[in-house]
């Protein structure tokens, strides 16, 4: 923003240096703005406020380039900076007004602190410990349960069951197919 406040002095400095017998019959508008040494688009700009609606590609006429000179000469150089500083400073100074106005009503409206009653040290109750019983009334947290008789397997004293696991046995093999051996 800074540099458009500043390039204004320059527009009007560049407007009132340039030599107009430069100007052909016809020029574009980015040409002389390298001749001005300013950006295109302050000239298109300019020549918006002047009611020519024009584009940097756009031609002039030497009539229509000598109205843009002049105008940007004639242009007042402002100090555009100055401005903004002016209205800045005027709405800091309003709202430090502002600020101050409220916290004066605040503390007229606030009542005195000395009517309050004045804060004591307070000291907090202690609980005294339950006194500890005897060992007689102490129960355990945790009770294993009691253990349950265990069965043992039991095994035939006679000689049937021998019998059995030889037949068992017997048949497990019979039931167990054989391969035939080949030879080659």
């Amino acid at each position: 923003m800074a540099s458009k406040d500043n390039s204004r002095p320059d527009r009007s400095a560049a407007a009132r240096d340039f030599d107009r017998t430069q100007l052909g019959e016809k020029t574009r508008v980015f040409q002389l703005a390298k001749q001005l040494g300013l950006p295109s688009k302050d000239l298109v700009v300019a020549l918006n406020e002047l009611g020519l609606v024009k584009v940097a590609q756009s031609t002039l006429t030497k009539a229509e380039a000598e109205q843009l000179l002049d105008a940007l000469a004639a242009a007042p150089a402002d100090d555009g900076d100055e401005k903004i500083r002016r209205r800045v400073r005027k709405d800091v100074e309003n709202e430090i007004n502002q600020i101050e106005e409220k916290v004066d009503a605040e503390l007229a409206n606030e009542e005195p602190l000395a009517t309050e009653e004045p804060l004591t040290n307070v000291e907090p109750e202690v609980t005294p410990a339950p006194q500890t019983r005897g060992s007689s009334s102490h129960a355990p947290l945790f009770k294993p349960p009691a253990r349950a008789e265990r069965r043992r397997a039991s095994r035939p004293a006679d000689g049937s069951s021998q019998e059995a696991t030889r037949e068992g046995a017997s048949t497990r093999r019979a039931r167990t197919p054989t391969t035939p051996t080949t030879s080659r």
